[in-house]
């Protein structure tokens, strides 16, 4: 092509210089591709599949091992709990799960470590000391149920349950004044029919009861 001036060629080099950039980078992208991963008629530039979010991934194990513990899976719930836990180790509530697993299981000693590591991890949450103190009752444990369920209350006074338990490890310790200031204070809140009855009946067996 004849290009009378110099300012008309650089005008004409100007329009092809566009489709030449582009022709060049498509011939780089494809010399950093594969042959054995091409797929014929997709598109070079087609939009990568985006990466599943790991605390969902977490999440869905989670649930899942809640269903296969209702469902009295234990090995398949334990498994969920598990494959959680790998994805991410700091999560309180499936340790606290995992020790509900073991309780049900009646192996108390493996739930008191998995509510342990839940309570280290939320100290805050009275529901995790709660149910470490219950265990540690149950393995016959009193003093340290009992350091337990005073945390449980701490973290949640309103809870009347947590005194009515914290009140019955006091029985058992024979502190009767102490066990009687707890479940006073459980029935000073107002709890539901079934546990002001209960209460009721601990302090009637207290010693030095009216």
């Amino acid at each position: 092509m004849f290009f009378p001036n110099r300012r008309m060629a650089l005008g004409y080099l100007a329009l092809l210089l566009p489709p030449v950039a582009l022709t060049l980078l498509a011939f780089l992208t494809l010399a950093r591709v594969d042959e054995t991963q091409m797929v014929v008629g997709a598109p070079l530039d087609a939009t990568p599949t985006p990466a599943v979010d790991p605390l969902a991934q977490a999440q869905a194990h989670f649930e899942t091992g809640l269903a296969q513990q209702a469902q009295g899976d234990y090995a398949a719930a334990e498994a969920a709990y598990r494959a959680a836990l790998a994805i991410d180790p700091a999560l309180a509530p499936v340790y606290g799960a995992l020790g509900s697993l073991y309780v049900a299981m009646e192996r108390p000693s493996e739930a008191r470590a998995f509510y342990q590591q839940a309570a280290a991890l939320e100290p805050e949450a009275a529901e995790w000391q709660r149910n470490l103190g219950v265990v540690q009752a149950n393995l016959g444990n009193l003093d340290e149920a009992a350091a337990a369920l005073e945390t449980a209350v701490a973290l949640a006074p309103a809870d009347a349950s947590l005194h009515y338990e914290l009140g019955q490890v006091y029985a058992y310790l024979q502190r009767s004044e102490q066990a009687r200031q707890a479940f006073n204070r459980a029935l000073a809140l107002n709890p539901d029919p079934d546990l002001a009855t209960a209460v009721a009946a601990q302090l009637r067996a207290l010693p030095g009861a009216p």
